[in-house]
């Protein structure tokens, strides 16, 4: 099997998971799809995905993050060290979003808020949105599956949640290998910058997400195999920067261990709607 085949084939996976799950929404008639995963587990390309599944099968969809329901900062509440917890529940307007989402599973309109991540607030134009007979919201964001979201106004019968994950054998960490090649790319960050944020990204999840991981009407691993040929010169590039005395050096080479002896494709080769372009640069 050439490498050509070997993507197909990987890829087809995960879309037919996707259309799986469509095809459970539809027939379950879920008025919420609810999404979480840790960071760079592929939230985005999945909501957008997913979405277009159910379209695709006849049913209006809607799309809602969790992320545009954000506090600005200066509201969110102080942790056990003096900083702000802007990866707790209490990050999040809680109110808001209960008004919002008891709302639309209502049949009623809300306006749904936009954050501006530039700004750091969130901002004053709102888009109106209303669930009509038959239509699905995908809801996805860090908290998605946490009770305290949804069971005040909805059934769970009404709701469908998917838990998202990249695990492998092979790679220790493929979502800090994802966000190191992301970060780098789209958000001007170094490594030693991705590497500082990491332990407190994971603590995030291991208490906002984790959790509820078991609660998941369905769990999907988005990692590919082949992905490490897609990032390996990159990686290698990125990590080339941080300086030998960095107190991130182990977790670099730790990498570099694991990517050893792995070779680069053409990542022409990966194909235009995957969720790895989430991470590579176009």
């Amino acid at each position: 099997m050439n490498m050509t085949e070997k993507i197909a084939r990987e890829e087809s996976g995960y879309e037919r998971a996707l259309l799986d799950a469509a095809k459970t929404v539809i027939e379950g008639g879920a008025k919420l799809v609810l999404i979480t995963g840790g960071s760079c587990a592929g939230k985005t390309t999945t909501t957008k995905k997913l979405s277009q599944y159910i379209r695709d099968a006849g049913r209006r969809c809607h799309t809602v993050s969790i992320d545009d329901f954000y506090k600005n900062p200066d509201d969110v509440p102080l942790d056990e060290n003096g900083v702000r917890d802007l990866e707790g529940i209490e990050s999040i307007d809680l109110a808001y979003l209960h008004e919002c989402l008891e709302r639309l599973v209502a049949g009623r309109e809300a306006l749904i808020p936009r954050f501006d991540f530039m700004q750091k607030r969130r901002a004053d134009d709102y888009v109106p949105l209303t669930l009509g007979a038959g239509d699905v919201a995908v809801i996805e964001g860090l908290h998605a599956l946490n009770p305290v979201v949804y069971e005040r106004f909805i059934d769970e019968k009404e709701l469908y949640k998917i838990y998202l994950y990249a695990y492998s054998t092979r790679v220790s960490e493929p979502r800090l290998l994802r966000r190191l090649v992301r970060d780098f790319h789209y958000r001007d960050a170094s490594a030693e910058v991705t590497f500082s944020m990491w332990e407190s990204v994971k603590k995030g999840e291991v208490e906002n997400i984790e959790p509820f991981a078991e609660t998941a009407d369905l769990k999907i691993n988005t990692y590919f195999h082949y992905e490490k040929s897609c990032f390996v010169n990159d990686a290698r590039e990125i990590l080339s920067l941080l300086p030998q005395n960095s107190v991130y050096r182990p977790m670099a080479d730790a990498i570099l261990g694991q990517l050893a002896g792995v070779e680069q494709i053409d990542i022409g080769l990966v194909p235009e709607n995957s969720l790895l372009w989430e991470f590579l640069k176009r």
